[in-house]
């Protein structure tokens, strides 16, 4: 177990035990381009202030075994003239995440992420990333370890994504609604 110091100042001091694997991933401006080779083939979200996100499942649509894990890719691209700044943190203090079990009813959270809500309901956005004009941010989404994905089935995913204005407003986008097939486990070798 570790325990992670958020802020530490004369006048706060906040730490959280953190046993849970990292869930939320970000990768800088640097590796983005490779990305936009297929931009083509992404379905973006409606554009904000002439920022657009997107939902991919890097491993293609084929189903995913139901005990593995579901990572998700979410990409942020700035389609604008201006630079505009991601907001990072935990996922629930960057992204306002929906999901549709094969149910038809919301997927709930599994126990780390009910911990990752508290911390982001306390500490809110840590950090923020700029990404400037026609760079797309990519950030991993390890869907399967804060929600409890235990069904075989359809799942649909969409998610808003908090970003900063060139004039620091606060503003989202939202994704397009991403489908995923959980289909039967792996066969266990005998």
């Amino acid at each position: 177990m570790r325990l992670q110091v958020i802020c530490a100042t004369a006048s706060c001091l906040i730490t959280y035990a953190w046993s849970a694997p990292v869930f939320f991933l970000a990768r800088a401006n640097a590796a983005q381009n490779a990305i936009d080779k297929s931009t083509k083939t992404i379905d973006w979200g409606k554009e904000v202030h002439g920022v657009r996100c997107a939902l991919v499942l890097p491993t293609g649509q084929a189903p995913i075994p139901l005990g593995e894990p579901v990572k998700l890719a979410v990409l942020t691209k700035n389609f604008g003239s201006l630079e505009i700044h991601t907001a990072e943190g935990s996922p629930f203090a960057s992204f306002k995440i929906r999901i549709q079990g094969p149910d038809g009813k919301t997927v709930p959270l599994s126990a780390d992420g009910r911990r990752l809500l508290i911390v982001a309901e306390q500490v809110g956005v840590t950090n923020t990333v700029k990404v400037d004009p026609g760079m797309t941010r990519e950030n991993k989404l390890h869907l399967s370890d804060i929600y409890e994905m235990k069904q075989k089935g359809q799942y649909r995913i969409s998610l808003e994504r908090l970003f900063y204005t060139p004039d620091g407003q606060d503003a989202s986008t939202s994704t397009n609604i991403l489908t995923i097939t959980v289909g039967n486990p792996k066969p266990t070798p005998k």
